[in-house]
């Protein structure tokens, strides 16, 4: 920031330039084919070993562009109903007198994979304790692969090489094992396409849907059935892993700061008890949209953001600077997001900073530039320009939810004093402590049953 010149590093083996926030606005209006991000998504722990080309294809960002968000209001209601099976299933009856501890990280993971794989295939896959296990397993290995292939002093071809007996073994087994569970899936929704729209609607339903404008390849080795399947999976990972970590991240900071469970707990009983467990309650949640987009703000998951590549012809700044194709740039997360220009006192933890300026922006604007999921020079979380995460706005539907089921059911505790646990750093990514645990009790059953008597028009 002080002398405003680029810099390179080395990022998951790739060379990248690390650019100052001033280009940010060239690279928002960048179109996707000049500054590509998929050609560098799968640097991330090497995935482009057993993932291969899949990343290439635009058809799993327009399933959610198109056909996800749109209909958000329908599947808040089949992710609030699968939040309710997740919880009493991973986390279990609880004694009101008694407390049980959990592997904070664990359980937030286990939980969100089995919401978002409703959403991306239905209640069969996510009631499938098979698939549950095995994706876990799969998921665990994308980092294992990742972090092994990183410590190993070796170029590139070599690397790939040498590791090739692991993440063979991971694709062919794990990976396609996966796959395998998920087809009979993609081949029942081909045959429900016409039929009537009784039928739970998913992202594998939408994605058919768009077939017509973003075709198969007709040359690939795989069948569409495989390779819809295999964009499934892909999805269930990015949709629930990112806000299992978010999650755990806000759980530990309302431990540390204290002072904000009470206001949000009253705020989510608020909501529930006008509106039910529906969609209607996403609205009614200012605190805690800006909880949840301060601590993505303070406690940035990865340190460069936006990531891309120049195709096709050298990308021109608004200065001359000029870069050539292949070049890969980055920006620093955490410089933009503490920008003391954009964010009064950045270096402090304010819970709510963002509620009278979503409101006071609204009401001048029409509109919330302070909302979590709006992506800005100085929220970076979910990407920025046109490869900002179109599915941002379906992840902060799903982190209200855990923090909503959370609050509202549970009393929230652990044995620690101060700060919180350290976090974790890989290759300059952030993951919250996965030893952490967490003790959850059971709120009072009078009060439990009052919420309950409230909402239960919901689902009959």
């Amino acid at each position: 920031r002080t002398t405003g010149k680029p810099f390179s590093i080395d990022y998951w083996r790739k060379r990248y330039l690390v650019l100052h926030p001033k280009y940010l606005a060239d690279v928002r209006r960048a179109s996707r084919e000049h500054l590509s991000f998929i050609d560098t998504i799968s640097d991330m722990f090497f995935m482009y070993n057993w993932v291969g080309d899949l990343f290439k294809s635009s058809r799993m960002v327009f399933a959610v562009i198109k056909g996800v968000n749109p209909q958000l209001s329908i599947l808040s209601k089949s992710m609030l109903d699968e939040s309710s099976f997740a919880f009493e299933k991973e986390i279990g009856a609880l004694e009101e007198q008694g407390a049980k501890k959990i592997a904070t990280l664990d359980v937030m993971t286990k939980i969100c994979l089995r919401i978002m794989t409703r959403v991306v295939a239905g209640k069969e896959l996510s009631r499938n304790e098979e698939f549950h296990q095995d994706a876990l397993a799969y998921f665990q290995w994308n980092f294992l692969c990742g972090f092994i292939m990183l410590k190993l002093p070796l170029p590139a071809k070599i690397r790939d090489l040498v590791t090739w007996p692991m993440w063979k073994y991971h694709q062919c087994f794990r990976q396609e094992k996966l796959i395998k569970t998920i087809k009979p899936i993609v081949s029942i929704r081909l045959k429900e396409l016409n039929a009537s729209d009784e039928q739970e609607f998913d992202v594998i339903r939408c994605t058919l849907n768009l077939l017509d404008d973003y075709p198969l390849d007709s040359q690939s080795k795989y069948s569409p059935a495989h390779t819809m399947a295999h964009e499934a999976l892909q999805l269930i990972w990015a949709s629930g892993q990112f806000p299992a970590m978010t999650t755990t991240t806000m759980i530990f900071r309302l431990l540390e700061d204290k002072e904000y469970m009470e206001p949000l707990y009253q705020e989510a009983h608020a909501a529930i008890r006008k509106h039910g467990w529906s969609d209607g309650i996403f609205n009614e949640l200012p605190k805690m949209d800006s909880f949840i987009r301060e601590c993505l703000r303070f406690d940035s998951a990865f340190p460069l953001s936006p990531t891309r590549m120049v195709k096709g012809k050298p990308f021109t700044f608004f200065d001359g600077f000029t870069l050539p194709v292949g070049t890969r740039i980055a920006f620093p997360t955490d410089i933009c997001q503490r920008d003391p220009n954009a964010i009064s006192k950045p270096d402090v933890f304010d819970g709510f900073r963002f509620v009278d300026l979503a409101a006071n922006t609204a009401k001048e604007q029409g509109g919330n530039c302070w909302a979590a999921n709006h992506c800005s020079s100085n929220n970076l979380a979910f990407g920025y320009g046109n490869h900002a995460c179109p599915g941002r706005f379906i992840a902060v539907r799903l982190l209200k939810i855990m923090m909503c089921r959370l609050i509202i059911d549970y009393e929230i505790s652990w044995d620690r004093e101060g700060d919180g646990p350290p976090r974790y750093v890989l290759e300059g990514a952030s993951v919250p402590n996965w030893t952490q645990k967490i003790a959850l009790r059971k709120r009072s059953s009078a009060q439990v049953e009052q919420e309950r008597r409230s909402t239960s028009r919901v689902f009959m």
